[in-house]
């Protein structure tokens, strides 16, 4: 009997020996699971870090991008404009070429000598000094040379009116913009202007009259252009044609600012 419980004994102790065995492997591969299942969170958690920071990246990429693309529009209407502005400026100094070259100066014509002085009778002198002494408002002061003033082409419906020359400055506004006043008859004026004009152009002149302007409208005639003074920059000496203008006014004007004849 202790015989058979020796040997039970044994045989107890060689399989909780073996329990032992099994549940120390046991716990080694939960221990090795645990370890695998926190690296495997650690990766997972820099999987996501790197996936966010991949997304940041992307969004400020784009972000950048529609940056670069709004850039790239605004810079490119600006060029169309300024070619736009370019291919104008063009168009308008080959304009401005052409009417030079259409309304070009003729030669100046040759000097004539004065012709010899001739006197007159005396009940002309008498009646000459009586037509002087009766007038009261200057008379038109007539253009020494007509052809070097202005160009011939599309000016003479001007000169068949009077003109009143000016020596002093007079500053009168063409559309707004100041300009300096040579000359003015009721049928047209001529004027330099920094402003620029061009042939066919609709203008309005206003000429200071105290607190009532007298407004001209007209159509520039002609336009060449010539330093506003010495040493400044070029201006614009343009001829207008009147198409509506204050007669009664310009003679008032005229008398006042005119040369004396």
């Amino acid at each position: 009997m202790s015989r058979q419980v020796s040997e039970l004994e044994t045989v107890l102790q060689q399989l909780l020996a073996e329990a032992r065995k099994v549940l120390t492997a046991a716990q080694e591969e939960l221990e090795a699971e645990r370890t695998l299942k926190a690296e495997l969170l650690q990766a997972g958690e820099s999987t996501d870090q790197q996936l966010a920071s991949a997304r940041s990246n992307e969004a400020q990429a784009v972000a950048d991008h529609q940056k670069v693309a709004a850039q790239l529009r605004v810079m490119t209407e600006e060029r169309e404009a300024i070619t736009d502005e370019l291919t104008a400026a063009r168009k308008w100094i080959n304009d401005l070429r052409e009417a030079e070259a259409q309304f070009a100066l003729p030669p100046a014509p040759p000097h004539v000598g004065a012709p010899p002085h001739v006197e007159a009778p005396p009940h002309v002198d008498a009646l000459s000094a009586k037509t002087k002494g009766k007038a009261k408002t200057p008379a038109p002061v007539p253009d020494p040379h007509p052809g070097a003033a202005e160009p011939e082409e599309g000016w003479q419906a001007v000169r068949l009116a009077p003109r009143w020359l000016f020596a002093d400055e007079i500053s009168v506004q063409v559309n707004g913009d100041p300009a300096r006043l040579f000359d003015i008859s009721i049928s047209g004026c001529q004027l330099l202007s920094a402003t620029a004009l061009k042939p066919n152009q609709i203008v309005k002149v206003l000429l200071p009259a105290g607190k009532t302007p007298v407004p001209c409208a007209g159509k520039v005639v002609w336009t060449r252009l010539e330093p506003m003074a010495a040493g400044q920059p070029l201006g614009y000496r343009a001829g207008v044609r009147f198409t509506k203008a204050d007669e009664a006014g310009i003679e008032k004007f005229a008398a006042r600012h005119a040369n004396p004849a």
